[in-house]
């Protein structure tokens, strides 16, 4: 068995001051670094969180082996065809290095995103929505 060892690096301060964390994760030998896809999270609440496809184009051109993804990528404020388009950009800046992860999303970020609380089994149907666009997306045109 291979172990591999990956760090969740949160976008919580600006990127004059994250690259160089970026830098150090792939120099102490961690193997992959994900980033959040949260529009708000109560953790956070009132803080900047920078745009997580933005930062790992951002961390590929900064580092050189570190494999690179999302921990996860939300359906719930993501359409198949624009994430397959961010997943499929990412992986070439990166030079082949990304791992898509995809979640159901956050009720926070549902509600932050359109306004109102979703109705139960809404997040699940979407996230099957998305995985069968992404699958659609990438047969015509893989990342």
């Amino acid at each position: 068995m291979q172990w591999e060892l990956g760090a969740l690096i949160l976008q919580t301060e600006p990127w004059s001051c994250a690259a160089g964390r970026w830098r150090a994760i792939e120099e102490c030998g961690v193997d992959r670094a994900y980033v959040a896809d949260h529009l708000t999270h109560p953790a956070m609440v009132g803080e900047w969180i920078p745009d997580p496809w933005v930062t790992l184009g951002a961390a590929a051109a900064v580092t050189t082996r570190l494999g690179l993804g999302t921990l996860v990528a939300s359906a719930a404020t993501r359409s198949a065809v624009l994430l397959a388009r961010a997943a499929s950009t990412v992986h070439d800046i990166s030079g082949g290095r990304f791992v898509l992860g995809l979640g159901a999303g956050t009720a926070f970020d549902a509600k932050a995103e359109r306004g109102a609380e979703e109705s139960p089994g809404i997040p699940s149907r979407r996230f099957a929505d998305v995985v069968h666009g992404l699958k659609a997306v990438w047969a015509r045109s893989p990342p």
